[in-house]
């Protein structure tokens, strides 16, 4: 189960979860999407960006800190929550048709609940910390759907 877990917690640890992000902005300017790929790329980017402020702010000590687990800073919010989050839902609207949406989104929560689980599974982070977590890396990621959608319509 060890490594089951570690690996989810190793797929959204802060350099994957740029590297994960970068590669969506990349997928979108291959296929010449660049409005796609600036939004992608700036959804993850402020993700991580909210996510440290929001550390620095609460300076929530963590309930374990086990640095081989990428829990050498704060612990509110999860940084690994929100970036599952806010990839979820970037993956489900950008990167699957509409027709498919419903099955990929719960293909992909579950994936950000694994992600939050294994944090919960290590003792590095309290449930308060993976939810807001979520919450705050879907709110960052709906944002940009929203703002995406509002101007293609103008």
């Amino acid at each position: 189960m060890s490594t089951f877990m570690y690996f989810w917690s190793w797929l959204f640890s802060p350099a994957m979860a740029l590297v994960l992000f970068a590669s969506l902005s990349a997928s979108s300017l291959v296929k010449g999407r660049v409005r796609d790929a600036l939004t992608v790329g700036l959804a993850g980017a402020a993700t991580l960006g909210v996510v440290e402020l929001m550390k620095k702010a609460f300076d929530r000590a963590r309930p374990h800190a086990d640095p081989s687990l990428w829990a050498t800073d704060q612990s509110f919010p999860s940084g690994h929550a929100a970036a599952s989050a806010c990839f979820a839902v970037l993956v489900t609207w950008f990167y699957t048709h509409p027709h498919h949406r419903a099955k990929v989104g719960i293909v992909m929560a579950v994936f950000a609940l694994l992600v939050g689980g294994s944090r919960l599974y290590f003792g590095v982070h309290y449930m308060s910390d993976v939810l807001v977590g979520y919450i705050v890396g879907s709110v960052v990621a709906l944002a940009a759907v929203h703002v995406d959608r509002r101007t293609k319509m103008r």
